[in-house]
């Protein structure tokens, strides 16, 4: 209540239906958001250049003089707090790219940023698995599928008499066991292959994160040619290690599998191309045969109306001497042609 007794808010008319306005209010769902994952091309820049400039001195690269008193200028301009130039940063970048090669400054800035990364918590636990996601990971499948190959070694179902049959000779149990068994023997090839490949990579810096699920797919194949090597290619003489160790390598070398496979379908396909090529050509030799019978039907049927054309002008009173020279041309003409 005011001091006069009316009543405190806003006052409205009794008679008057129309609603109230409502006080105009914000929307925060009108807001532009800013973007999240805006790139500063500058930064961005500076940290390759850091890092390649890093590597250079690890591995004692010589940096030339001009180089080094570009990155004198623009470590001044930082400390100062002003912007280097993008032709300056630009210029340093692509000289220290070339001093550094075979490394990759992305690959460089990417492991750099990588020895940072923890487990759990626990740095030295990252370290001890690999300097990168892909390599801690490949490590990891590698303990288990040793894991689980020597578990499965000691089964009374992995035996010289169950590996020597072929995967349509076993039933049960241990079709299971053999099948796990061989698959993980595969899982420590292709985890194996996966390992030193990124170990090659990393060691020269040249590793492209972008191509991490390449790694997978190719340890996904390397199970698959594993198995597939291991059970349905047969071999001669049977021991125990003989199929674990196909699997192994077919883990290891799934392009190795992929080629035998490729010959096979290109034995198959040149055998039905053989047959394909015989039917062909007897078809064209049926089609010529009939050419030629139709050729011949035609040349002499053209004889015959000559002669009966000859016959008809003789009838008709014009000298036999001339006409026999004319036809006779005319007949080894018609005769010849082809």
């Amino acid at each position: 209540m005011t001091e006069n007794g009316t009543p405190d808010g806003p006052q409205t008319d009794p008679g008057n239906t129309t609603p109230p306005t409502q006080p105009p209010h914000k929307n925060d769902d009108l807001k532009p958001v800013p973007p999240s994952d805006v790139v500063n091309l500058g930064s961005y820049i500076l940290d390759e250049i850091a890092v390649m400039t890093e590597h250079a001195l690890d591995v004692g690269v010589s940096i030339p003089e001009s180089v080094a008193q570009n990155l004198q200028t623009v470590q001044g301009q930082i400390e100062q707090q002003q912007k280097p130039s993008f032709e300056l940063l630009i210029s340093i970048h692509n000289a220290l790219s070339v001093l550094i090669l075979p490394a990759l400054p992305g690959s460089l800035l990417f492991l750099k940023k990588q020895r940072k990364e923890t487990i759990f918590g626990a740095q030295n636990l990252a370290k001890f698995l690999g300097p990168i996601p892909i390599i801690r990971h490949m490590v990891l499948v590698s303990f288990f599928a040793l894991a689980a190959f020597i578990y499965l070694s000691v089964s009374s179902q992995i035996n010289a008499i169950e590996l020597g049959k072929s995967l349509f000779e076993r039933d049960g149990l241990a079709q299971v066991s053999v099948s796990l068994f061989l698959l993980s023997a595969a899982a420590i090839g292709g985890s194996f292959a996966n390992l030193y490949k990124a170990y090659q990579f990393v060691d020269k810096g040249t590793f492209d994160p972008n191509n991490t699920t390449t790694y997978w797919i190719n340890f996904a194949l390397g199970l698959i040619a594993g198995f597939v090597l291991s059970e349905l290619v047969s071999l001669d003489v049977e021991t125990t290690t003989s199929r674990p160790l196909l699997a192994l390598l077919g883990g290891f070398s799934a392009n190795a599998v992929y080629k035998i496979l490729s010959k096979l379908v290109e034995a198959v396909g040149a055998v039905v191309e053989g047959d394909t090529a015989a039917q062909v050509a007897a078809s064209q030799a049926s089609i010529r045969a009939k050419a030629t019978e139709q050729n011949l039907q035609i040349k002499t049927q053209l004889a015959n109306n000559l002669i009966a054309a000859k016959s008809k002008l003789v009838a008709a009173g014009v000298p036999a001497e001339t006409l026999n020279t004319e036809f006779e041309a005319l007949m080894k003409q018609t005769l010849s042609s082809s």
